[in-house]
């Protein structure tokens, strides 16, 4: 949840309760948000051109990317300026909201990978697991996602036309532990016992499997930690009524929201095709302006190389036109000597 608002709404049971929107507007979280969005698509197009995705490994980091993605576009979306309703808040938010949860769970799911990697010495023996992946990533996200939307865990203020989710102040916020704090905790937890696991035979992975395979199987747990647990921290000390800095819970949300670009960067830096796509992007998009901006001594450096090529060229074809000559006089005089008619090419008779 974003930036949650001062503002206490009083009901007729008396129950003072806190609208926390659901999409933020301000400027950082809107650009952090783009950039997430932009990235991760970006990594998905290269990805199903290049075919990257049939690797065990590479499947793995496909769907995570997809979650990131899903989980930011909405937040973009939410922002056109038009008339909403519950409806339009309760769909757009389980779409964002299934983003999230899978994220949480994938990032569960390498952490997992890092001990069968220690176990078997090979990044292919994840194989077998990913249908097991696919159910706890997939499945599993879609259920919470449909329990959430039959609830009221979102509702929609009509003055303000925000989508929210109102906390009582003074009482335990059961649906947002349920629907999205307690995979956020299962996932770190997960996370961190497995590190735990790792962190005294990490040479040990780093002589037997790829170092590629590695750092990926390392870094997108690590990045959900710094990513998601400072949020889930003030998100928790805001439903147990504490009162938190503004700011800080601002920053957090930002930090929160950059998972996508840092998932999109880390597997990008680190796949060599990757890297080539768009490197040839950047060259592509550069390449008329480099001709058009390209100097006058630039250009008579050009021309000049290519009259030495063509001076090169010409004293070659002399050289083996001389060569060509002298072997044809001496395979003449050759048949001379053997008694042949330099005429007719035939024996001469005796």
């Amino acid at each position: 949840m974003d930036d949650y608002l001062h503002t206490e709404i009083n009901f007729s049971d008396d129950k003072t309760r806190i609208p926390m929107p659901f999409f933020a507007s301000s400027v950082p979280f809107v650009t952090i948000v783009t950039l997430s969005t932009i990235s991760t698509c970006t990594i998905l197009i290269i990805s199903i051109t290049a075919r990257l995705y049939k690797e065990p490994l590479s499947k793995m980091v496909f769907w995570i990317i997809f979650a990131d993605f899903i989980f930011c576009l909405p937040k973009l979306i939410i922002l056109i300026n038009v008339q909403k309703s519950f409806q339009f808040c309760n769909i757009i938010q389980g779409i964002s909201h299934f983003g999230l949860i899978s994220s949480f769970h994938w990032a569960a799911c390498f952490a997992h990978g890092i001990l069968i990697a220690l176990k078997t010495r090979e990044i292919e023996s994840l194989a077998p697991y990913f249908r097991h992946y696919l159910f706890w990533t997939i499945i599993v996200p879609v259920i919470n996602t449909i329990i959430s939307m039959c609830t009221e865990y979102i509702s929609y203020v009509e003055e303000t036309n925000t989508c929210v989710h109102y906390v009582i102040q003074g009482e335990v916020d059961y649906e947002y532990i349920f629907y999205t704090g307690l995979p956020l905790l299962i996932s770190c937890m997960i996370s961190l016992m497995c590190y735990g696991v790792v962190s005294c035979r990490l040479r040990e992975i780093l002589a037997s499997v790829p170092a590629a395979g590695v750092i990926n199987l390392l870094v997108f747990p690590i990045l959900l930690l710094i990513c998601w647990l400072p949020n889930l921290t003030t998100n928790i000390l805001i439903i147990m009524g504490v009162q938190v800095n503004q700011t800080l819970v601002s920053i957090f949300q930002i930090v929160g929201h950059s998972q996508g670009l840092l998932d999109a960067l880390v597997y990008g830096g680190s796949n060599k095709t990757i890297r080539k796509k768009l490197l040839n992007m950047c060259i592509c998009r550069r390449s008329p302006s480099i001709l058009t901006d390209t100097s006058k001594e630039d250009r008579e450096s050009f021309v000049s190389s290519d009259l030495n090529e063509s001076l090169v060229h010409d004293v070659r074809n002399r050289a083996v036109g001389s060569v060509n000559k002298k072997v044809s006089v001496l395979s003449l005089a050759g048949s001379v000597r053997s008694g042949g008619s330099i005429r007719s090419g035939k024996p001469l008779l005796h």
